[in-house]
């Protein structure tokens, strides 16, 4: 049986050999390599497609990497820290292949025993222009937090953090993909300390989230700012649908049912929020006299007979006049003046408001 064996063996090496393996003592195992640089080297020559091919039938293809402190006879438990495993992926940067230009770990994020095994998986890159890997990853702990841009699995996404997306403060795009949106992290308004959520839409319009948030505008002054509307349709900075109105009143709720506004203050009594039109006009009543009236007409785009008006001068008005005003025809405010005495007023601006 010893015999067979090492007749197996023989034949085995003879076919990696024919096949240009190449075992070199103390050094590794190559295949179609003289000079392996690792316990394993493979290179592909360059006809072949694809340098390995593993398959699996009737069951799961599982890869499994393992590690251990101390020694194969006596294998000690991983620390907190301790990188479990890497894949690390290198290219010829024309003096010489890079060790690791991006890396995929797995590390132990606690001190392993029998019942508690936290793992965290981080990737890495290298900048353009750059030789040395990114300081910061992309990251998943062990609370499957997400982190982009993290430090690394020590930096805390905060307690009792758990499925948390964490974005480390970035830098902003000037310019907008096609069919896509961009999300990054930055302090507000470069103000230290105030990292906020910033979204920019493929229109290259910028929206930021934090502690002051802004709609269309990066430089809110407010808790929220709305950027300003346009001649355009359907850029109005505000504009609320028709709904039915809550059926108890609530402190601060603004509604519309499609003919009011309304607005509740702390008595929860629902108020109308009065709603109208302005206008004004030049006024140059008539010399009148005593216990005499004139009428004059201001235009008030939007006035409807019935409405309510109320109306004034810019300036103080002559003694022993009178006026009131009304809607006397659509768009239409008439302003009557009644004296008191013999007067001649001096033109002068008036301006009317309805309440529609």
């Amino acid at each position: 049986m010893k015999n067979m064996h090492k007749v197996t063996f023989l034949s085995l090496l003879t076919v990696l050999l024919s096949l240009g393996c190449l075992a070199v003592n103390g050094q590794g195992f190559g295949i179609n390599q003289a000079a392996p640089a690792s316990s394993l080297h493979l290179t592909s020559p360059p006809a072949v497609v694809e340098t390995a091919l593993f398959e699996q039938y009737a069951a799961v293809l599982n890869f499994r990497l393992r590690r251990a402190n101390g020694t194969i006879a006596l294998p000690t438990t991983l620390a907190n820290g301790d990188v479990i495993a890497n894949f690390n992926f290198g290219g010829y940067n024309s003096a010489a292949f890079t060790a690791s230009s991006a890396r995929i770990r797995t590390v132990a994020t606690q001190l392993w025993t029998a019942a508690a095994n936290g793992t965290a998986i981080e990737m890495v890159t290298t900048a353009n222009g750059a030789i040395a890997l990114n300081g910061s990853a992309f990251l998943l702990d062990p609370s499957m937090n997400v982190g982009i841009g993290w430090p690394g699995f020590a930096t805390a996404f905060g307690t009792n953090a758990a499925k948390v997306l964490g974005i480390a403060n970035g830098t902003a795009p000037t310019t907008s993909p096609v069919g896509a949106i961009q999300v990054w992290s930055a302090n507000r308004n470069a103000v230290a300390n105030k990292g906020s959520l910033h979204l920019r839409t493929e229109d290259g319009t910028s929206h930021v989230f934090g502690d002051l948030s802004g709609i269309g505008t990066l430089t809110p002054t407010a808790f929220l700012q709305i950027k300003a509307g346009t001649a355009a349709a359907n850029t109005a900075p505000l504009k609320f649908t028709t709904g039915v109105n809550l059926t108890t009143p609530e402190a601060g709720a603004v509604e519309y049912d499609g003919t009011n506004v309304f607005f509740t203050p702390a008595t929860a009594v629902r108020e109308i929020v009065m709603i109208g039109f302005t206008g004004t006009g030049v006024l140059d009543f008539p010399a009148t006299g005593a216990g005499g009236q004139a009428e004059l007409n201001i235009t008030v785009t939007g006035a409807a007979v019935g409405d309510n008006c109320f109306c004034s001068p810019n300036t103080t008005l002559e003694n022993a006049v009178l006026w009131n005003c009304y809607v006397s025809a659509a768009n239409t405010v008439r302003v009557r003046a009644t004296f008191a005495a013999p007067v001649d007023p001096a033109a002068r601006t008036w301006r009317a408001t309805v309440v529609h």
